[in-house]
């Protein structure tokens, strides 16, 4: 796996998703501050630290390749689904959605 490819993608996502919700942010508050984005940036950098740190446990314990293909995709999959489950839930929490 390209570790250096896969960080550039990530923070490509991750500046990308906070711009969006800076735009979204800025329209529904009519008004504009610098920390608006700074809770999806921490999702984000999180579910990718969570990813390298269990990333380097599966690629030195599991030693048939094809397991560890599989298990390293389920595992990126399941941290992007964390990823924007974290993103809405705050997206959400900012545009104040009832309970």
């Amino acid at each position: 796996i390209d570790t250096k490819r896969t960080l550039v993608k990530i923070y490509a996502l991750s500046g990308t998703l906070c711009a969006v919700a800076g735009i979204l942010m800025a329209a529904r508050f009519n008004s504009v501050r610098v920390g608006h984005g700074e809770a999806l940036l921490l999702v984000t950098v999180t579910a990718y630290h969570a990813l390298l740190g269990l990333q380097v446990v599966f690629e030195d314990y599991i030693s048939d390749k094809g397991t560890r293909l599989v298990v390293l995709v389920a595992l990126k999959f399941a941290l992007v689904v964390a990823a924007l489950i974290g993103i809405l839930a705050v997206l959400r929490i900012a545009f104040g959605a009832q309970a």
